[in-house]
């Protein structure tokens, strides 16, 4: 749920940057898109590609520690997506106001409100508050998702 404390951290950050802080908000956003249209081809294994050996998602009503129990999650979700596609009914995912604050070299958080539409399904509202980390070969991968749906359309 999105209260105005919980989210101070993201406001008011400043706006100067070095150019290893740009290439981190732009690996950050690669990341962000990564899981995206991975999620709206139904790539359940390109999906688990953007988070972290250990990470975490936490959808609300379940949590999912590491890759591996990530990946089984999506791979449940899969046969659903690829339905909707071969039945011509889309899933976009709309992610926008992305804010991304480097805490460390190799640390960073990041909120993000999205918008799911799923042609003739149903529509979600909410938001991404993410945990980033830096991989030795300069990709960032989530550490932690927590997922806030703040409406449905079901």
């Amino acid at each position: 749920m999105w209260t105005a404390e919980r989210h101070k951290r993201f406001i008011d950050t400043g706006t100067n940057m070095d150019q290893d802080e740009i290439v981190a908000r732009l690996s950050i956003m690669d990341t962000l898109a990564t899981y995206n249209l991975s999620g709206d081809a139904g790539l359940a294994d390109r999906i688990a590609a953007t988070f972290a050996d250990d990470g975490v998602l936490d959808i609300g009503t379940r949590m999912f520690q590491g890759k591996e129990a990530i990946l089984a999650f999506y791979r449940e979700r899969q046969a659903v997506r690829l339905e909707d596609i071969r039945l011509a009914r889309p899933a976009r995912h709309f992610l926008s106001t992305s804010r991304i604050i480097v805490v460390a070299s190799d640390d960073a958080t990041a909120f993000s409100y999205f918008l799911l539409v799923r042609c003739g399904v149903n529509e979600q509202v909410g938001s991404y508050d993410d945990r980033f980390r830096r991989r030795p070969d300069g990709r960032w991968l989530i550490a932690h998702r927590k997922v806030d749906l703040n409406w449905s359309s079901e």
